[in-house]
Formats: C-alpha cells, structure tokens, sequence
C-alpha cells in the first residue's frame, strides 16, 4: 500500500469511529477536520492521532456517559503542528463509582506523541475534559 493510501485509509477509519460513537452515544457529537490537515503527518503520527480519538473516546464512554456534547477536532496551531482535541462538557471530575485508575492508555498515547515529537495533554478544560496531542507537520507549501 503507498504512503498516500494509507493515510487517506486511517483518516477514513478516524471518521468511521466518530461516526460509530455518535451513532451509539446519547450525546451530540461534532466532528471538524480542517481541510490543511489530511495528508500532512507520517505514517505513525496519523495511527497516533487515531489512537488518540480512540482513548479519548472509549473514556467518554466509561466515564462521563452523562455528557451532552462531544466535539472532535482536527486542525493546525499557529505553529503549524497537527492539533488533535477531544471535547466533553461532562465536567471536569469523574462520577462517583467510576474507575479512577487502571489503564495505560493515555500514558502509553503520551509517550508514543513524545517519541514522534510531540506531547499529549489530558484534563479538565471548560465545563468538560480535554484529551488533546501535538504533533509535528511539515509546512505546508
């Protein structure tokens, strides 16, 4: 499979997964992928992107299913770096009852981003929680 194939196939599969989220999930789910964004990260930056959608989704599901909105979004900073954020308005602490601990997966998805150049962020960010990596990006010509 070429470069090019494979990218478009792991962007096509990162919009495939919100879809499936929004179509299993109570909450409103938005989805905005810049246009300047397909086609700019290597191989392994892309499968760290999708990966990244994927945990920060999968703990939506955990542990905030009383969220109203998800927002998915996919862009550039003004660095130029590929900026990918997962958004919920569920509040910035986890429900009673809810696993606080346990799983790896935002830990292993940081230290991946840190091996590509980039870093991950995880936290409370407005009314929600943010899950959100930077990667690095050629410019664009």
């Amino acid at each position: 499979m070429h470069l090019k194939a494979a990218l478009a196939c792991t962007l096509e599969r990162t919009l495939l997964l919100v879809g499936r989220f929004s179509s299993m999930a109570a909450a409103e789910v938005t989805l905005s992928l810049e246009d300047e964004v397909a086609g700019t990260l290597s191989r392994e930056a892309e499968d760290t992107a999708y990966r990244v959608v994927l945990e920060a989704l999968t703990n939506v599901r955990r542990h905030a299913p009383q969220t109203g909105r998800v927002e998915v979004f996919a862009g550039r900073t003004a660095d130029r770096a590929v900026e990918i954020a997962v958004v919920d308005d569920a509040g910035s602490r986890a429900p009673a009852g809810t696993r606080q601990s346990g799983g790896t997966g935002l830990a292993g998805l940081e230290e991946r981003g840190g091996a590509l150049g980039g870093r991950l962020e995880a936290g409370p960010y407005g009314p929600g929680w943010r899950v959100r990596v930077l990667l690095p990006a050629p410019a664009i010509r």
